[in-house]
């Protein structure tokens, strides 16, 4: 009897234990490991070229500070084909050119009208692994950062996600008037975004108007935005991998041989509107059947769902898919408290 109890004992110390782990790699997965050097820790710096004339999309483009830039799967790419099996077009990024794909669009509130300048980045993949272990883990992935304009052509906010509509996060500014924000925002210090601690609000010098650019601090394998600062323009230039520009349509027509174009989405059937190649089996496998959505967590068009065929949502759970529409802005904003 003495033997069967232990037994029994030792086996749900090793069930805890095996809990414990996973619940350890689960959350791991939402983690950035802290770095210890100096403030840019070496990361490569990635932009466009300085803007010249009414260039808003040059003016208020981010700069981005890549951890741990000498590996493939850190640096700003650009999505491309080549000849895959029974030489049809295979999607993959190239991460020896960069390249920002942009759009200028206008939203109108109840309030206002504002301008948004949309930058959307491509990545190789986050990479597979246990230690550590990522979450996101899959291929052809990207992020969205979206500057919204009053307008006096003024940033009032700053707005990110990666392009599965995951890790939403929100930075306004000192142009942003107060009775705009939403309830309970805490002015000053830092916010705590899915584990990373990010600004609560950006000051810009109101006297250097137009002298100074954001940069964005992407993390190590995961490129989730670490830290964003605001630093006077050119600032660390010397060093800068210059990246191109290129309309957001265009990843609809990626050129191949002969004068023939691949679209980066599925354009039929169950995953059109998606990246082609962007599964994340892990999140499939946590996520899927509590969200309600087989592809959870697959990076996709950002534009307007009767379009693309997805919904670029940004809250979890299947009743608010719909409100949470990143595309739809104004009524995006609105859902998320934002009082514009």
């Amino acid at each position: 009897m003495v033997q069967e109890i232990n037994r029994k004992n030792i086996g749900c110390r090793w069930g805890i234990v095996f809990v414990v782990c996973c619940l350890n790699l689960l959350f791991s997965g939402c983690a950035v490991l802290e770095k210890s050097a100096g403030p840019d820790n070496g990361a490569g710096l990635y932009a466009v070229g300085l803007p010249s004339g009414d260039d808003l999309l040059g003016a208020f483009a981010p700069v981005f500070l890549l951890e741990e830039h000498q590996l493939s799967y850190n640096r700003i790419g650009t999505p491309s084909v080549r000849s895959g099996k029974n030489g049809e077009g295979e999607i993959f990024i190239n991460p020896n050119l960069a390249t920002f794909f942009v759009e200028s669009r206008e939203f109108t509130t109840g309030k206002a009208t504002y301008t948004n300048l949309i930058y959307r980045i491509h990545f190789e993949e986050t990479p597979k692994g246990l230690f550590p272990f990522h979450l996101s883990a899959g291929k052809n992935v990207g992020l969205l950062i979206i500057v919204t304009l009053n307008d006096k052509d003024q940033p009032v906010l700053y707005t990110s996600a990666h392009t599965c509509g995951c890790y939403l996060a929100f930075i306004p500014t000192n142009y942003m008037l107060l009775e705009n924000y939403p309830e309970r925002w805490q002015l000053g210090g830092r916010q705590s975004v899915f584990g990373e601690s990010l600004p609560s609000i950006l000051e810009f010098d109101k006297e250097q108007a137009g002298q100074e650019q954001v940069y964005f601090r992407i993390g190590d394998s995961t490129h989730r935005i670490a830290d964003v600062d605001i630093r006077s323009q050119g600032e660390g230039r010397d060093e800068v991998h210059t990246a191109q520009r290129a309309l957001r349509s265009s990843l609809w027509q990626l050129p191949f041989e002969d004068g023939a174009t691949v679209s980066f989405f599925e354009l039929d059937g169950p995953r059109k509107g998606y990246v082609k190649d962007s599964g994340k089996i892990f999140e499939r496998l946590l996520i899927s059947w509590w969200a309600f959505d087989p592809h959870v967590g697959e990076d996709k068009a950002y534009g307007a769902a009767s379009e693309t065929g997805t919904v670029f949502y940004t809250s979890l759970k299947y009743w608010n898919r719909e409100a949470s529409d990143m595309w739809e802005f104004a009524d995006f904003l609105e859902f998320w408290g934002w009082r514009m």
